[in-house]
This record gives structure tokens, C-alpha cells and sequence, in this order.
């Protein structure tokens, strides 16, 4: 137990709402509210760091799970004359080769040609 001096008195703590920049109350909408309870780690990201959240979920849409993709391979592409494996889940893996890429038409587009698991692909 602690005791205080004589003539002092405990420190009062004053309860407030949260406020934005404004001076707005925050209030959480209801479905961050239901968020935070079925997938929470999601919802908080979304609250604290609503920018890079928006990128990567818009990323996540546009290219999927690249999180299966070694660094190499994402950071600095196939390499040609290379097999390439990528583990898609648990007993099930591509093995992705770079055979060739074209130069540039009119509108800048490339034609790739790969094999996947053996098979070219263009």
C-alpha cells in the first residue's frame, strides 16, 4: 500500500473520447467493430495505417499472394536457362522456366514464352 505525503493529493486521470487532427471524436464504425472481432489483426492495420493498408490490399488484388514467390525471383525476375520452383501450398509446387522474351511491339508490349512444369506457355 502507498501512502501520500501530507498536503498532497492523488493525481486525477480524466477519461475522454479519442479525437482525429480535427478534434473530431473518432468512433468506430460497425463493421470495424464486428472486424475487430472476427479478424482483428486486419481491422487494426486498416485503423492504424489506413495508406500502406489500401496498398497492399490493392497489390494483394492485382497480383495475388506473392508471398510464395522466393525474393530473388520477385525482386529481380525469372532468369533465363533457370528453373524457378514455387510452392503454392503443401505438396503442390510449379517449376517455372523463362525460355524468351521479345522486344517491344508499337504499343510496348512483350510476348514471354515460359514452361511451367515442362510445358511452354506463352
Amino acid at each position: 500500500m502507498t501512502s501520500l505525503s501530507p498536503g498532497t493529493s492523488p493525481l486525477a486521470v480524466v477519461v475522454t473520447e479519442p479525437v482525429d487532427a480535427a478534434g473530431l471524436p473518432l468512433t468506430l464504425t460497425a463493421e470495424q467493430s464486428a472486424g475487430l472481432e472476427s479478424a482483428r489483426r486486419r481491422t487494426l492495420n486498416e485503423l492504424l495505417f489506413p495508406g500502406p493498408t489500401r496498398s497492399f490490399t490493392e497489390s494483394r488484388e492485382t497480383y495475388g499472394d506473392t508471398s510464395v514467390l522466393s525474393t530473388l525471383d520477385y525482386l529481380y525476375g525469372l532468369r533465363s536457362g533457370v528453373e524457378h520452383e514455387v510452392t503454392l501450398e503443401e505438396g503442390k509446387t510449379l517449376i517455372l522456366g523463362l525460355q524468351s522474351i521479345s522486344e517491344p511491339d508499337e504499343r510496348g508490349f512483350r510476348t514471354v514464352m515460359a514452361t511451367v512444369n515442362g510445358q511452354i506457355r506463352p
